[in-house]
């Protein structure tokens, strides 16, 4: 009897991790739509890795032997024994945006996640993850103002791009037979492009900035299972500093002939600071066909004291529930599927003239198995829309998602026997 390592598996994971980050970097040249992407990093992406996209991002307590739960290192101890898991996704969205009477709709599409995760030894678990953490993608004109002093108006036009990537190493250890726990360790870094465009009849301005960001974020988790079917799960992530350089060109165009104005490289800019974030849920087990999460998740925006010109950060919380159905003693092949739904409120972490950003979610999704193993296709479903009336400064978005995630799991080490 001997143990074999399937090394031909780890090459090719390697080999779609290079693959994955590329296209992940790639991402800061994409569009998300979203016009409160122009605050800060951007717009906050959910986390869509394993089964979170299907019950609104909940499963702090989850302790799933055969997915990647991202959402608490602490539960990677609890994998399956010598499983190795590949997971990755792509998001399909449609946002509209509605503002003052008028409204426009975005259709983008991107890779939403990158994943490996395996069992290192009957108590512990590791996991690196890649996925963008925040994007960037708006395009404003303001309305024609009148040049001082002259007969003329000129316009203003904004565009923003890029995003915040997130590289994720985590690690579970489990304690005696009820308790687990997790650190993680994150490496941001990422560019954001933002250009404004002034233009008269006589003469164009441009001024073209190139952001460029990285900083390392810490973060602990656990689980405890209360009893058997009850399981309670905590996170705490640690305040960020994000260090920040740029580089700006700015050029102007009088009758035809353009010139530099400024032409800088490795500027200091402003740093941007990450709170403390702390939440807390329960999976609820129920006559092995029914699971149910509910998580509360706060993050302390407040105490960072950061605002520009056009919002101020506040402090946001956030309330998720997720559920799943799926029969207990399957038989065939449909047996085996798996159904999930969710619900979200999330307060918002920005105040816009005394208003908050606040949003819904709802989701809906089912897994599909992939042959006699635990591999599966999961696919989601979800709509969130923001609450509060529409006015020049606050625009409403509906966002339609379609989530395609696929999870291969197999054994790494297979026992082979000789007669």
């Amino acid at each position: 009897m001997m143990l074999k390592i399937k090394t031909y598996k780890l090459y090719g994971a390697f080999l779609l991790v290079f693959l994955a980050s590329m296209s992940l970097y790639s991402q800061s040249s994409s569009s998300n739509g979203s016009p409160y992407s122009i605050y800060g990093l951007g717009y906050y992406n959910p986390n869509s890795i394993g089964l979170a996209p299907s019950m609104s991002q909940s499963g702090l307590a989850w302790n799933n032997p055969y997915f990647v739960n991202d959402l608490n290192p602490a539960t990677l101890s609890t994998l399956y024994d010598d499983i190795f898991i590949l997971d990755a996704g792509i998001n399909v969205s449609v946002n509209k945006l509605s503002n003052s009477g008028n409204s426009k709709t975005f259709l983008q599409s991107n890779l939403s996640h990158f994943a490996l995760a395996t069992k290192l030894n009957k108590k512990s678990g590791i996991s690196l993850s890649l996925l963008p953490a925040t994007s960037v993608g708006y395009s404003f004109i303001s309305e024609p103002l009148a040049v001082e002093g002259a007969n003329a108006e000129y316009q203003n036009i904004f565009i923003g791009s890029g995003g915040i990537n997130e590289l994720k190493l985590s690690y579970g250890y489990q304690i005696g037979a009820k308790f687990n726990l997790g650190l993680t360790a994150s490496y941001l870094f990422g560019k954001i492009e933002q250009s404004q465009y002034s233009a008269t009849t006589l003469s164009e301005l441009a001024i073209e900035e190139d952001y460029y960001y990285n900083g390392v974020k810490l973060g602990f988790g656990g689980t405890a299972n209360i009893t058997k079917n009850l399981t309670f799960g905590t996170i705490v992530n640690l305040p960020t500093r994000v260090g920040a350089k740029k580089n700006i060109d700015v050029y102007k165009t009088t009758d035809g002939i353009s010139s530099v104005v400024e032409d800088e490289n490795d500027v200091g800019a402003s740093n941007f600071y990450m709170p403390w974030h702390v939440g807390g849920g329960f999976t609820y087990a129920f006559k092995s066909n029914f699971l149910f999460n509910l998580d509360f998740n706060h993050k302390f925006w407040d105490a960072t004291n950061q605002k520009d010109q056009l919002g101020t950060f506040v402090d946001q919380s956030v309330y998720s529930f997720g559920m799943q159905y799926k029969i207990s003693d399957p038989k065939k092949y449909w047996e085996y599927f798996s159904f999930r739904s969710g619900v979200k409120y999330d307060s918002g972490y920005l105040m816009i003239d005394d208003m908050r950003t606040d949003n819904f979610e709802g989701s809906l999704g089912v897994g599909i198995p992939l042959g006699r193993n635990f591999s599966s296709l999961n696919i989601s479903y979800a709509r969130r829309f923001t609450s509060g009336a529409a006015s020049s400064s606050v625009i409403q978005e509906n966002l339609n998602t379609i989530h395609i995630g696929l999870s291969l799991s197999d054994i790494w080490y297979q026992k082979r026997k000789y007669k």
